[in-house]
């Protein structure tokens, strides 16, 4: 198999049910992937992500500080966090005037620690509520 080749934005809606997401697989190479998926801004206010690491090497991950415009608290930088081999961590919420890119995406990297990639990533748009 490959690396997913964009981040699949799954949107959330206001006081309802959704069932867990197919996720977007990590299970190749051994420097970092990069992928971006599709916000609105209009009707989300955040991103949260969902990173599971299926090999024994920790995933870091980085949320990607946005572009100004839009994101004007993009200054403050991007966000990383850790998720150990064998093991799934929830990050976020990521806010929109932060973190989007001036075509409306929202951007995650993930470098093994050592080896290769290995994981899975879902992500959610909360609704603006």
């Amino acid at each position: 198999m490959a690396n997913a080749t964009a981040l699949t934005i799954n949107e959330l809606t206001a006081n309802g049910w959704k069932a867990r997401a197919t996720g977007d697989v990590l299970d190749s190479g051994t420097v970092a992937v990069t992928l971006y998926g599709t916000v609105d801004t209009y009707r989300h206010g955040a991103v949260i992500v969902e990173v599971s690491a299926g090999g024994t090497a920790n995933l870091v991950c980085a949320a990607l500080a946005g572009d100004l415009p839009p994101a004007h608290r993009s200054g403050l930088g991007n966000v990383e966090g850790t998720v150990a081999g064998g093991s799934a961590q929830i990050f976020g919420p990521f806010e929109a005037g932060r973190f989007t890119q001036n075509d409306g995406t929202f951007g995650m990297s993930f470098t093994p620690s050592a080896g290769t990639i290995a994981g899975t990533v879902r992500a959610y748009a909360l609704p603006i509520v």
